[in-house]
């Protein structure tokens, strides 16, 4: 009779201990739930950020070569920039030699900084 109660308290307790630990499992796994969206919106951010510190790096150093570009041409039109810097974006006529930007370049970012820029600016710092 001491064996069964002996067993049937450890059965109990195994038991016991089973559902303990089925309940810790679950409560981590519902932590785990929770943070993954605030993991996946810091992510986002963090991503979003990183973007606006490229696109920002990136504006700087197309205007420190614009700057450049000023001082070692100082009549230099945004054309031949465009030519010397990045052929990619433009084509010349064969015949009478005329650049052509590829429309792309021609809005504010590319064309505009370059009108906006002068060889007497201060380069800006990239990090």
């Amino acid at each position: 009779a001491a064996t069964a109660a002996a067993v049937a308290a450890g059965v109990v307790y195994l038991q016991l201990r089973a559902a303990r630990v089925a309940a810790q499992r679950a409560a981590l796994l519902l932590e785990v739930e929770k943070a993954a969206p605030c993991a996946a919106e810091q992510e986002e951010v963090d991503d979003a950020k990183l973007a606006a510190r490229v696109r920002e790096h990136s504006r700087r150093e197309l205007r420190n070569m614009m700057i450049l570009y000023k001082r070692e041409h100082p009549q230099g039109a945004f054309e031949e920039f465009m030519r010397d810097k990045f052929p990619e974006n433009v084509t010349a006529d064969p015949v009478t030699g005329e650049l052509s930007c590829d429309p792309r370049v021609r809005g504010d970012a590319w064309e505009g900084a370059y009108h906006d820029v002068r060889a007497s600016d201060q380069l800006h710092e990239l990090a």
